[in-house]
C-alpha cells in the first residue's frame, strides 16, 4: 500500500514519548506503542487498567504513516476484537474517540452488543456516508444521532461521540459539533451490551457491515468528554494523521 509522504518521520523515542500520555480515566486506549505484536495478532490496551482491555487482530495489516504512527488496514474483512468487560459496559455518561479514514457506506466503525438482551453502543457510517451514534442501554432507552455531514471522504478525521446521561448526545468531527440532541437521552446504564466489542464490523455472531479504512488511536472513557477536550485532542494528534 503506498503511502503520501507528507511529513519526516520522527524518531521513534519521540514518537513514543506522546503516544505514552494516556487520556484521563480511559478504560481502552491504542496507540500503537505495541507495534511489532500487531503481526502476531494483539494489540494492547495502554489505558493503564490493572486487566488491560487488549485486542485481537483479524486479518488487519499493520503499516505505518510517513510520521511514523503505526496503524492497521482494514480491507473489507478485518476487525479488531475486545473481550467483554465490566469496565466497558458498567457506565451511564461515555465517550467514544478514533480517528476514521473510510470509503465505506453502511459499514460499523466501533460495535459493542449483547448475547441475549439487545443492548449496545456503536458509531457506524449510513448509506449516505453520514455518521451514526446509536445506543440502548439497560432501561431500553434507544438512541440514534446522525451526523450532519458526510464523511467518508478517504481523509483522517478526528470524531468523538459522547452521552451526557440525561443530557445530551453529540458527535464531534475536528473539533467541531457536527450534530447534537437533547431529546430522549436516558439514563441507563449499558451493562446488558455483554458481548465483545469490535473495531471495524458488528459484535455479532458472524460480523456484517465491514469497515474499509483506518481507525488509528481510538480511546473509550466512562464519562462525558467536552468540546473543549475534543478541540485539543484533535490539534495534539492531527499532525500525526498528516492533517
Amino acid at each position: 500500500m503506498a503511502l503520501a509522504v507528507e511529513r519526516a518521520v520522527m524518531p521513534d523515542n519521540a514518537l513514543r514519548n506522546i503516544l505514552r500520555r494516556v487520556p484521563p480515566n480511559s478504560v481502552l486506549y491504542y496507540p500503537g506503542l505495541d507495534y511489532g505484536n500487531w503481526y502476531t495478532g494483539t494489540i494492547l490496551d495502554y489505558s493503564g487498567l490493572s486487566a488491560p482491555n487488549n485486542g485481537t487482530i483479524t486479518g488487519a495489516t499493520p503499516v505505518r504513516l510517513s510520521s511514523g504512527l503505526p496503524v492497521l488496514s482494514l480491507d473489507g474483512d478485518d476487525y479488531v476484537e475486545i473481550a467483554d468487560a465490566p469496565n466497558l459496559r458498567n457506565f451511564t455518561s461515555f465517550s467514544l474517540k478514533m480517528w476514521v479514514k473510510t470509503v465505506s457506506t453502511s459499514a460499523y466503525i466501533i460495535h459493542k452488543g449483547s448475547l441475549l438482551s439487545n443492548k449496545y453502543y456503536t458509531v457506524y457510517t449510513d448509506a449516505n456516508g453520514k455518521l451514526i451514534f446509536a445506543y440502548r442501554d439497560d432501561n431500553v432507552l434507544e438512541k440514534s444521532l446522525t451526523s450532519t455531514n458526510a464523511w467518508n471522504d478517504n481523509k483522517y478525521h478526528h470524531v468523538v461521540a459522547v452521552r451526557t446521561s440525561g443530557v445530551s448526545t453529540e458527535i464531534f468531527v475536528d473539533g467541531v459539533s457536527d450534530g447534537s440532541s437533547t431529546a430522549g437521552i436516558g439514563t441507563g446504564s449499558f451493562t446488558g451490551a455483554d458481548r465483545v466489542l469490535r473495531f471495524g464490523t458488528s459484535s455479532v455472531a458472524i460480523p456484517t457491515n465491514y469497515l474499509t479504512g483506518y481507525v488509528p488511536l481510538p480511546v473509550i472513557v466512562p464519562e462525558a468528554l467536552t468540546i473543549g477536550w475534543a478541540i485539543n485532542n484533535c490539534k495534539k494528534e492531527s499532525w500525526m494523521l498528516g492533517v
